[in-house]
């Protein structure tokens, strides 16, 4: 057979372009549901999507696992036009794994199959593989959920801050103060939840809070309860219309009133009491998955509750949140005003050190508005 030097030219061109595939490799893997990088691991009975770039891996065919166990299913793509990674156009597809309850604990292998293209293997089909590691179910994180609003209620609990034996000159401070926590509380929250419960004034007692608690999360209809919680607070302890009480015995009274169940659906606690970062063990102990609480004395709520109300409700993360109501003073001019103030009232300086209203954050800070973790 006679073979000419353009038929040469030809023939190792499609070599090159065939062989090109060999060395291009899966670039990223990205878990799509949140975002996250790919850790390589999968539970036992968990679903997860996940967005794999490689330079021709839209011209995927199939997807195979070494297990039956282990089900994936090719189920998106988009080609570099769509996609760029690192600024540069790239294939992608998006698969969705599910190991079953059985699947076997270990390592097992996901294979794409690529066919060919005009760019890679004009001659053959290709095969791109990555490792999935197994792991008995409830070793990882709990799956992300999406939380619509007709699935989430919150809680706003607004203590009467002014006591009877509050000096007349605070009265009506603490009245301003309350009437304006319950105010941004619903107009920033009733838009996004599918019910507000309302606990204030004389009617704020541990037994309200968890009997709002427990009426928010025994609904069928709602996946997640998140808590707004204002009125004064000690080292260890919240104020309660009736009585002050230990978080210690905040955790008790909701343990006993919630289900299991229900307290599983508890989600985040925003805290104005002062010392709040004393009662946040208390508050994750009860079931909320993150809570907050300033270091010290809480004197910027001017600020910082309309700033961690509007951040929240537009979709950031609670952390971000929260860090939007630590930057909402930034010069802590509130801080430094009621420290003026208290001097005014002739507080001992030892005291003085005590306010504080940067806010610290225990549990899942990544927590959203619309997620549930």
């Amino acid at each position: 057979m006679r073979v000419t030097l353009r038929g040469l030219v030809v023939v190792t061109l499609v070599l090159l372009l065939s062989s090109a595939a060999l060395a291009r490799g899966i670039h990223s893997i990205v878990e799509s549901a949140s975002g996250k990088p790919w850790s390589g691991k999968l539970d036992q009975g968990e679903t997860v999507r996940i967005d794999i770039n490689a330079n021709g891996i839209d011209f995927a065919r199939s997807v195979k696992t070494s297990t039956a166990l282990v089900e994936a299913k090719l189920v998106g793509k988009k080609n570099g036009a769509q996609n760029f990674v690192g600024g540069l156009p790239m294939g992608q597809i998006t698969i969705e794994l599910k190991a079953a309850q059985t699947a076997p604990v270990g390592r097992q292998t996901i294979t794409v199959v690529v066919g060919a293209n005009p760019f890679y293997d004009l001659l053959k089909d290709s095969e791109e593989s990555f490792a999935v590691q197994v792991q008995p179910r409830g070793t990882g994180p709990a799956p992300v959920v999406s939380i619509s609003k007709e699935q989430r209620d919150a809680v706003l609990f607004v203590a009467n801050l002014a006591s009877p034996k509050t000096p007349s000159y605070e009265q009506s401070f603490y009245e301003f103060v309350t009437f304006a926590a319950e105010s941004l509380g619903r107009s920033f929250l009733v838009p996004n939840y599918r019910m507000v419960h309302v606990v204030k004034g004389k009617d704020a007692t541990l037994a309200a809070l968890t009997a709002k608690l427990n009426a928010a999360a025994s609904s069928q209809a709602v996946k997640a309860v998140d808590l707004i919680f204002v009125t004064h607070g000690l080292n260890e302890q919240v104020e309660f219309a009736d009585v002050t009480r230990s978080i210690d015995d905040v955790k008790q009274a909701i343990v006993a009133a919630l289900s299991a169940s229900d307290r599983a659906k508890l989600r985040v606690v925003f805290s104005t009491a002062c010392f709040g970062a004393t009662h946040r063990d208390g508050w994750i102990a009860s079931g909320f998955r993150v809570a907050s609480g300033s270091k010290g004395v809480y004197a910027d709520s001017g600020t910082s509750f309309p700033a961690f109300l509007t951040a929240w409700s537009t979709g950031q993360s609670f952390s971000a949140a929260v860090k939007a109501a630590n930057d909402s003073d930034q010069l802590r001019l509130q801080d430094k005003e009621a420290v003026s103030v208290m001097k005014s009232f002739g507080t001992p300086d030892k005291f003085l050190n005590d306010v504080d209203s940067v806010r610290v954050v225990k549990g899942n800070g990544e927590l959203t508005v619309n997620m549930m973790q």
